[in-house]
């Protein structure tokens, strides 16, 4: 599986403070971003699952799924090499 950065740009909203004006409410969307393995993708949804365990880790859990056309950046990451103990 592919390991990622993804940055997103989420929804906002929900704010359990109590009444508020609804002008308060036309407030900007959130950028987001996490790390994780793609277990899914295609043209309009992008999953990725930051935890995995079990045997060849087959299964995950703290999956999230992100409609495509919200993904502003996608970086594939790469294990770096190990280095010895000094």
């Amino acid at each position: 599986m592919k390991l990622v950065l993804v940055e997103w740009t989420d929804a906002t909203g929900g704010v359990r403070t109590g009444w508020r004006s609804i002008a308060s409410m036309a407030e900007t969307t959130a950028p987001a971003r996490a790390v994780g393995w793609v277990v899914h993708e295609d043209a309009t949804v992008l999953v990725i699952c930051p935890h995995q365990v079990g045997d060849n880790f087959g299964e995950g859990d703290g999956e999230i799924r992100i409609g495509r056309s919200w993904v502003t950046r996608l970086v594939d990451l790469v294990e770096a090499p190990k280095r010895g103990r000094k």
